[in-house]
């Protein structure tokens, strides 16, 4: 068989983009739309405040962060636009928040620069797993809990500072909470105003009252971003490599992968692994972090509301159309956190964020098999250690690997077991 023969077998074929926008303007309806803009609004609240709290932590220039912001939502915008309308699926591009999450401590102990040259090794990884067509077979031998157990402790910090900002931050954490509560326990105004979008307007409501915004620092201007050269330090690397990649394909792209299937897609799994490399790629080009498969925005646009599936992709293609129009005005978001002045307010909606998100993980960590196993990463990680150069999150996944292996062995038995029969 030829090379061509084989790569053919590797990637998945679509309808192609032939007649894709005549189909996306036949197809697209105001709930459709509506939905789609309800997936946007989820990518450019939550998850921005974590990228927004990232940046700061580790005190990024200004511009570098405009550039981050515009690469990551302006990249991931094209991808969705290419692939929901190649595909005629629902197929989401985002970025990865849990890679956010796990670059914020090494954003403290290294430079940009060299952060950015493991970010370039996770993209080739991404790449080479894509076009090798093995990414089922890898995820299989790694089992899911451990993993869980290394990235809740990874987000704990994010929880931590919401409760923090309670008593720090009181009349304005108090009613963004209470927002956010009432929300998530209404289900149908939740759908309407996402909670933590509902969260993030009481929060500079109250700001605003309590005086402690400056809005005269927000910068409405077009984003011109940085091109960035990476560099490369074997200690980052060794650190960020296999956790980042492990996040991206498991838990990012399995979310999305898992609800492309439940609604009864066959999404193209090879080339969404490929996709995710090359946009890693061109992201780091511009200093942003790696990207992922959307789990939560999949779910938003390929929810039955959406109406017959063979026209849900026109929701995520409207989309698109969104991220990247967010991303040309990179610098408004940019400017938020210097128009907070209170500077528990940014890590707290952060938090805020991430409380569903620290939900699953807990429950997927130790609400079955391998629990032992979970609870070692999650330890290990959480103390926060450094062997040889190389942070805790690393040692979390091997030592939590180990764990399963001698105290989970029924657990790692049916594993072994499972894998071989398929």
């Amino acid at each position: 068989m030829t090379g061509k023969g084989k790569a053919k077998l590797i990637l998945e074929q679509g309808p192609g983009l032939k007649g894709s926008l005549q189909a996306f303007r036949r197809e697209i309806t105001f709930t459709r739309a509506a939905l789609g803009f309800t997936s946007f609004l989820f990518a450019a609240t939550g998850p921005l405040v974590i990228l927004l709290s990232t940046a700061n932590s580790a005190n990024l220039p200004f511009e570098t962060t405009v550039s981050w912001i515009f690469s990551v939502y302006f990249f991931a915008g094209l991808g969705t636009l290419f692939l929901s309308l190649y595909y005629r699926q629902p197929i989401m591009v985002a970025w990865s928040i849990p890679g956010a999450v796990l670059v914020a401590d090494a954003l403290g102990r290294y430079p940009f620069t060299d952060v950015l040259g493991a970010y370039l090794v996770v993209g080739l990884v991404l790449a080479g797993l894509g076009l090798s067509g093995v990414v089922r077979s890898l995820m299989k031998w790694l089992p899911t809990p451990v993993l869980l157990g290394m990235v809740a402790a990874v987000l704990m910090p994010y929880g931590r500072a919401a409760i923090i900002a309670l008593v720090e931050i009181p009349a304005i954490a108090i009613p963004a909470f209470a927002a956010y509560l009432l929300l998530t326990a209404l289900p149908r105004l939740g759908r309407v105003c996402p909670p933590v979008l509902g969260a993030i307007v009481v929060a500079l409501l109250m700001s605003t009252l309590t005086g402690a915004t400056n809005w005269a620092a927000l910068q409405p201007a077009i984003a011109t971003p940085q091109i960035f050269w990476p560099t490369f330090n074997i200690s980052p690397i060794i650190e960020i490599t296999l956790p980042l990649v492990v996040a991206v394909v498991a838990i990012q792209n399995g979310q999305g992968i898992a609800v492309l299937l439940s609604q009864g897609y066959q999404p193209p799994v090879s080339t969404l692994t490929l996709a995710t490399g090359i946009g890693s790629l061109v992201n780091l080009i511009f200093g942003g972090h790696s990207c992922c498969i959307a789990g939560p925005t999949v779910a938003i646009v390929a929810s039955n509301e959406a109406g017959p599936s063979e026209g849900r992709f026109s929701g995520a293609t409207f989309s698109a159309f969104l991220w990247i129009g967010f991303a040309i005005i990179a610098p408004v978001a940019a400017s938020i956190p210097r128009v907070v002045l209170q500077k528990a307010m940014i890590p707290m909606l952060g938090g805020l964020a991430m409380l569903s998100v620290l939900v699953g993980t807990f429950q997927g960590a130790f609400g079955g098999a391998f629990r032992t196993g979970a609870l070692f990463a999650f330890l290990i990680t959480l103390s926060d250690i450094k062997v040889i150069g190389i942070g805790s999150a690393f040692w979390g996944l091997v030592g939590g690997m180990i764990a399963a292996a001698v105290l989970d062995q029924t657990d790692f038995r049916q594993l072994i077991k499972r894998v071989r029969s398929e």
